[in-house]
């Protein structure tokens, strides 16, 4: 994963100069710490830098900074289905044998111009200078897999790249903190977050968007994908074999052909898949590996799958690369790492992930592929109970929920989710009378921790953000289907993803995700709801697709959700009591400027360590927890010399609370 950075202004002194940018490139979180390159012309700064690892992998790029017809680009991408890109591209009138993606990139504005992400499919950030329209041009791709960040600067320029660090060191940029951000990170309310970072000056591109910037102008962001529900009238079997070519296709463009590609293999249905398809599909290069490396739980752990993995291995003659889980500290990497981020949370698996990225590393794989995707492409909630009140289907509603209610699900359960999404404002507000003034949650709706302040909470507005984050908008016709939506276009699983490709990156390794594929993405939303959930029966037909690749130890229906991390995450925290008991007796940051109350925050801690249990609250805790680590190392590393003026921002911070 390489660092890009674009700076376009109306004045010279908007833009840095070459060893200021050099110096910048390396401060991009772990990101291309080597081969940095710089264009500087009239208006406009360009500058890449690229891991020397990078160029081995198998879609990295050839060239740094790439050029065409008064026409510059800088990327951080992998593009898939090149030969179907350079036939589109033919009929559209510009011809090209290029292979790397910045000379793709720059074959496709010429054919579509600001069109051109819509066109590329892959995982991608550029940025991308006209010379002369004098314009700069940056796209992210449809599922926001590599980080793209603004800021747009007083005198009238704009920086783009790809971490927030970077753009602060531009003297004009507001690094000051933004409380809001910080909050929502710090009570968990992920959904809510959006494009907000947790500095004032600086923005997420969105996933899926373009933003445009021209010298002396404000940066305009604009999507260019939005899911399509178009239904298929496919029967069943049919469209397995169907997804079954599909994925193959998608790991094959993934995979490396020069070296081992690692297969981050769980016991669920979307990682074996991926495997099985890459050995029985016709995946597999000639003389190319893909080779397992696996999570091993305790037997008696919520998340042991090993028996699964070793049969998925066993099947197709691979031997496994296990990393024991419990050996690896959670909240430890957490926070120790607090200093290196550029937000406050990380991914809360970053031990985990770091592991099996330097493990797929040790077996000569620059490439891995993860499973990433599958909950909720192939699979669904039991909101598409209320798609069954809508078609008047009362007599399969009774089945479902009668199957459900063998798995403890009772009448409340029925009415969230089969009734209360027809309800009307008016027929709300009484129930919210009924319920004594307390709104009934959204299906994905995060509750506020206690320990959040009051002030802060009703300043912020957190109840309606919360709401809002988590409620199923889109334009789908069911609910079903406006879930799907909604997971593939919420902010927080773009942020989720980029931070475990970062992660892996830091690794050496190149993280991909083939069931976030284009062609998947869409095949998946064209497939009626009942093929991902039905009577308890779930990736109905992801699983079919698989029949005869894997074991039927692994393809049959379970009682209960394996691969679960909630035993690791607790085991974690637990074992780390007298750090964390440590930790928050001191004066808390978070207080200080106003976000939560210490008092009651120090209570839940108390409370989780003296239960020992698996407290339905132990993320939001550790989100919390995270924060304020985050705000702690940030205001020590603002004492050096070099950033006397950020020595006040958590002061600033505290007085405007």
């Amino acid at each position: 994963m390489s660092a890009i950075l674009a700076i376009i202004g109306p004045r010279r002194d908007s833009l840095f100069g070459e060893h200021a940018l050099r110096g910048m490139l390396p401060a991009l979180g772990g990101r291309g710490e080597s081969c940095a390159s710089v264009w500087r012309g009239e208006g406009c700064t360009l500058a890449v830098a690229r891991h020397p690892w990078e160029r081995h992998a198998s879609a990295a790029d050839g060239e740094v900074v790439a050029e065409q017809q008064e026409c510059l680009v800088v990327a951080d991408a992998s593009l898939y289905y090149r030969a179907d890109l350079r036939r589109t591209l033919a009929r559209a009138g510009v011809v090209t044998t290029a292979d790397d993606a910045s000379q793709l990139i720059l074959a496709a504005y010429r054919a579509w111009g600001d069109d051109c992400a819509a066109r590329l499919e892959g995982d991608f950030a550029f940025a991308l200078y006209d010379r002369r329209r004098r314009r700069l041009l940056c796209g992210r791709d449809f599922v926001g897999s590599r980080p793209l960040f603004y800021a747009e600067l007083p005198d009238g320029a704009v920086v783009v790249g790809s971490a927030i660090g970077t753009l602060l060191e531009h003297p004009s940029c507001d690094r000051s903190l933004d409380r809001v951000a910080i909050g929502l990170d710090a009570a968990a309310l992920a959904f809510s977050v959006g494009e907000l970072t947790c500095r004032k000056g600086v923005r997420r591109v969105a996933a899926g968007a373009c933003l445009t910037a021209e010298a002396g102008g404000s940066a305009r962001v604009v999507k260019f994908w939005r899911p399509r529900v178009v239904k298929s009238r496919v029967p069943f079997d049919d469209a397995s074999e169907e997804l079954l070519a599909l994925l193959s296709a998608a790991t094959r463009e993934r995979m490396s052909v020069t070296a081992p590609t690692a297969m981050w293999l769980s016991g669920g249905w979307d990682s074996t898949a991926i495997f099985a398809a890459a050995h029985g599909g016709s995946a597999l290069p000639a003389g190319v590996a893909l080779e397992p490396v696996s999570l091993s739980h305790p037997a008696d752990d919520c998340g042991y799958e090993d028996d699964k993995i070793s049969a998925t291995a066993e099947r197709w003659g691979a031997r496994i690369s296990w990393v024991k889980a419990r050996e690896l500290a959670m909240l430890d990497t957490l926070l120790a790492g607090a200093g290196d981020r550029d937000e406050p949370v990380d991914h809360l698996f970053t031990a985990l992930n770091r592991e099996l990225a330097n493990r797929s590393k040790a077996i000569g794989a620059r490439i891995a592929l993860d499973g990433y995707g599958g909950d909720f492409l192939f699979n669904s909630s039991n909101v598409y109970l209320a798609d069954l009140v809508t078609e008047l289907r009362f007599g399969r509603l009774a089945r479902e929920w009668w199957s459900m209610k063998g798995r403890g699900y009772g009448l409340r359960h029925l009415f969230r989710y089969a009734i209360q999404p027809h309800l009307g404002a008016w027929q709300m507000e009484a129930l919210v009378r009924l319920r004594g003034g307390r709104r009934p949650a959204t299906p994905y709706q995060r509750s506020i921790p206690f320990w959040i302040a009051r002030e802060f909470a009703v300043r912020g507005d957190l109840a309606t953000r919360a709401r809002e984050g988590g409620a199923l908008g889109g334009t789908a016709p069911t609910q079903a289907d406006r879930e799907l939506e909604w997971f593939v276009t919420q902010p927080f699983y773009a942020r989720s993803r980029a931070m475990n490709r970062a992660v892996a990156a830091r690794g050496g390794v190149e993280l991909r995700a083939p069931l976030l594929d284009q062609r998947l993405v869409e095949f998946a939303m064209s497939r009626p709801a009942t093929e991902r959930t039905s009577m308890g029966q779930g990736k109905r037909l992801l699983r079919r697709a698989m029949r005869g690749l894997l074991p039927e130890s692994v393809l049959a229906p379970r009682p209960y959700k394996t691969g679960n991390l909630n035993g690791y995450f607790t085991a974690s925290f637990l074992a780390r009591e007298q750090t964390v008991r440590a930790m928050v007796s001191e004066p808390l940051m978070l207080e200080e400027i106003g976000i939560i109350d210490g008092r009651k925050y120090r209570g839940a801690v108390d409370h989780f360590f003296r239960q020992r249990c698996d407290a339905p609250f132990r993320l939001e805790l550790t989100q919390t927890l995270m924060c304020e680590q985050w705000l702690r190392s940030t205001a020590e590393s603002s004492r050096a010399p070099r950033n006397v003026e950020g020595t006040q921002e958590t002061r600033q911070l505290a007085a405007s609370a």
